[in-house]
C-alpha cells in the first residue's frame, strides 16, 4: 500500500510539473494573411501534454494604430526536446501579418508602439 501511496504521489508531481506546449511543427501550416480564425483552427486539441492540451491562444496585446485593430497572440511552442518558448502572433483587422519569437520583434514594437509586459523571463 505504501509503494502505491509513494507512486501516486509521483505521479501527481509529474502531472502537476508538465509543460503545456504546441508543436513548432505545426508552424509550417500557417501563413501571412491567414485569418485569426483559421489560425486558432490549427492549434485547439493538439497541445501535447500528458494531462490534456496546451492553452489556446492567448491575447497579449490589443489596440488600434492608424485605424487598424492590433492584436499580439501568444502560443507556448517546442520542438517537444526542448523547453517551450513563447511564439508571438501578430493580427492587423484579425489578419495574420507577423509571427516569432518575442525576442525577435525590436521593430515591430517600433513600428506599432507595442507596450507590454511579457511574462518573468521573456523579453524583447
Amino acid at each position: 500500500m505504501k509503494k502505491i501511496s509513494s507512486l501516486i504521489l509521483v505521479l501527481f508531481f509529474l502531472l502537476s510539473c508538465a509543460q503545456q506546449y504546441y508543436l513548432k511543427s505545426s508552424l509550417n501550416n500557417i501563413s501571412i494573411g491567414n485569418s485569426k480564425q483559421q489560425l486558432l483552427a490549427l492549434f485547439p486539441g493538439q497541445g501535447r501534454v500528458i494531462d490534456g492540451g496546451a492553452p489556446p491562444l492567448q491575447i497579449r496585446s490589443a489596440k488600434k494604430h492608424n485605424g487598424k485593430l492590433i492584436e499580439i497572440g501568444e502560443l507556448l511552442m517546442s520542438d517537444g526536446v526542448s523547453a517551450a518558448v513563447p511564439h508571438w502572433f501578430l493580427f492587423e483587422d484579425g489578419e495574420l501579418v507577423q509571427w516569432g519569437q518575442p525576442q525577435d520583434w525590436k521593430e515591430v514594437k517600433a513600428r506599432y508602439e507595442i507596450n507590454y509586459n511579457p511574462p518573468v523571463g521573456v523579453t524583447y
